[in-house]
């Protein structure tokens, strides 16, 4: 946890050790305080054209053909 400034432009730097990857981030206003949570570089996409599955389930094929990928390439290592 960081005790940060805001500037005068009501702007607020991240210190290094929190070290957010990302190039944007969404911030959700709750209450008094704000969650900022960083946006992926690539997110997922699916095809919103009409095959017959619902939007979950395409999207759900695609976070598997994805998660795959990603093991294929550890194991290669």
């Amino acid at each position: 946890m960081s005790i940060v400034e805001i500037d005068d432009r009501g702007r607020v730097t991240i210190p290094k050790e929190i070290r957010i990857e990302a190039d944007k981030a969404l911030v959700i206003p709750m209450g008094d305080s704000y969650m900022v949570i960083p946006m992926p570089r690539a997110p997922i996409e699916f095809d919103m054209s009409d095959t017959g599955e619902s939007a979950k389930e395409r999207a759900e094929k695609k976070l598997a053909e994805e998660v795959g990928l990603r093991t294929r390439r550890r194991r290669e290592k």
